[in-house]
């Protein structure tokens, strides 16, 4: 009983809320000092497996910050693991995806063009990753949410075809798997 009490935490409304056993608040600022203090040059910070379920942990909650001192905060954290990440390893995606991710909230939540095209770029550059290879689709399918927005806001045909091709790349791409190439099909069909 005294192990299930551990985690509940009273809501505002007095009823319990359940807690994972391994629920951690995420503190951007103390993560970002512990980067801080790494050399540039080392980049093992995907190896001891505590630290990586740590960045993990932070990089899910990312793009989920809701003010934009805390917003900064995540895309600087974000910047400084990505540029201790080896390009080369598969992990380097988490925090390019999360960057990429991040930059597009702080789009939506301050109306600020720059975080936008900011977002696509960073995109852009993943695609440009060898390891981004194996995970097209979803690099893709990430990317042409912030186009897609772009879009909307200048209806800039050049943002429209991209798009298009987008969708083309991954529909013709042998790495990716048939369920996806389908759906992304359908999608470019239905954008079209």
């Amino acid at each position: 009983m005294a192990i299930r009490a551990s985690y509940l935490e009273a809501t505002k409304e007095g009823l319990p809320e359940v807690l994972s056993p391994d629920a951690e608040v995420t503190s951007f600022p103390h993560l970002i000092a512990s980067l801080r203090a790494r050399s540039t040059t080392d980049k093992t910070i995907w190896v001891v497996p505590e630290e990586v379920t740590k960045h993990r942990r932070a990089l899910e909650s990312a793009y989920r910050a809701t003010n934009i001192a805390e917003i900064g905060d995540a895309i600087e954290y974000c910047q400084l693991l990505l540029a201790l990440s080896p390009p080369s390893h598969s992990a380097v995606l988490q925090p390019a995806k999360a960057l990429g991710k991040v930059l597009f909230h702080a789009f939506k939540s301050t109306g600020n063009i720059e975080y936008l095209n900011k977002s696509i770029a960073t995109f852009y550059d993943i695609l440009q990753l060898p390891i981004a290879r194996f995970n097209l689709c979803e690099v893709i399918y990430e990317l042409i949410i912030p186009l897609s927005a772009r879009l909307k806001l200048s209806g800039d045909k050049r943002d429209f075809d991209e798009i298009m091709q987008l969708h083309s790349r991954v529909s013709k791409d042998t790495c990716t798997n048939a369920h996806n190439r389908l759906h992304m099909s359908y999608f470019w069909a239905n954008n079209a």
